[in-house]
C-alpha cells in the first residue's frame, strides 16, 4: 500500500530527526578520541621526562633564587624541599646600588610666600 502525504512527511520529519542524531554522535565521538588522544599524549611526554630522568640521572624541578644584600651570590634551593642546589653571582639589576626606591626625587620647588602687601 501507498504511504499518504502524511505518512511520508512524518517519516521524513522521523529520518531528519535520525541524521541529526547521526550527526550529534560522530561530533561527539571527535570530541571524545580528541580528549583521549590528548590524556594518551600527556601520558607519553610523562613517560619521556621519566625515563630521561631515569638514564641521566636529572630531572627539571622547580627551584627559587634567594637574593640576600649582604653576599655577592644568590642562593638557588629546591621548591620541594628547600635543599640549596648551588650559588650564582648576582645579576647587575639585583645588586644594591641598582635598586629602585619607587619614587623619584621631588624637585626644590618652595611655594612663593604670601604677599604681605
Amino acid at each position: 500500500m501507498r504511504l499518504s502525504e502524511i505518512e511520508t512527511q512524518a517519516l521524513g520529519a522521523e529520518l531528519a530527526a535520525a541524521q541529526r542524531q547521526l550527526q550529534l554522535a560522530r561530533e561527539e565521538r571527535k570530541i571524545t578520541v580528541a580528549e583521549i588522544a590528548a590524556r594518551m599524549l600527556a601520558s607519553q611526554q610523562k613517560i619521556a621526562e621519566l625515563t630521561d630522568a631515569i638514564i641521566t640521572g636529572y630531572r627539571e624541578m622547580a627551584v627559587l633564587r634567594i637574593v640576600t644584600r649582604d653576599s655577592d651570590l644568590a642562593r638557588i634551593i629546591r621548591a620541594d624541599t628547600n635543599e640549596t642546589v648551588r650559588y650564582e653571582p648576582l645579576r647587575p639589576e639585583e645588586r644594591q646600588d641598582n635598586l629602585a626606591f619607587g619614587f623619584e626625587e621631588a624637585p626644590d620647588e618652595r611655594p612663593e610666600p604670601p604677599d604681605e602687601r
